[in-house]
């Protein structure tokens, strides 16, 4: 098991990025890939929306570009440990949340209950104790590096 390397540059401690990387936790790769297919899906079915409900608009593709574009890059941030990009995905589902409790979002739909599902499970596996210690920079035996 690679332990995750100090290096320290005028009293700042920096962690060896490589070794970090590569005790990456199972549960941080399957949060990542949920919050991916979350994302993947909710595009198409936005784009579908779009194009039942609406004319041909440009902003619209525009403006979805934009947004998944900020949403990979948060992703791209949590798969790569940091620990600021978990919190910003907690802060987004909490308020997502009250936002679907507040304008009354379709909650009857079945594609909700499977987008909270799927949601909860990646945050849960986000903030689980080796996730956890893995976005602190903290070495953690338990897991496995791959």
């Amino acid at each position: 098991m690679a332990v995750a390397q100090l290096e320290s540059l005028g009293g700042i401690t920096f962690m060896n990025i490589t070794t970090h990387r590569g005790a990456r936790p199972l549960a941080v790769k399957i949060a990542v890939g949920l919050l991916a297919a979350s994302c993947g899906i909710d595009l198409v079915l936005k784009t579908i929306w779009y194009h039942s409900h609406h004319s041909d608009d440009s902003d619209f593709y525009v403006s979805l570009a934009v947004v998944f574009t900020i949403l990979s890059l948060l992703l791209y941030f949590l798969f790569r440990g940091r620990n600021w990009a978990r919190w910003v995905v907690l802060f987004m589902f909490i308020i997502g949340i009250i936002l679907s409790l507040v304008l009354h979002v379709q909650r009857h739909s079945g594609l909700y209950f499977i987008y909270l599902l799927m949601n909860t499970v990646a945050i849960v596996a986000l903030f689980r104790s080796p996730s956890s210690q893995w976005f602190r920079g903290e070495a953690n035996d338990n897991h496995t590096a791959t």
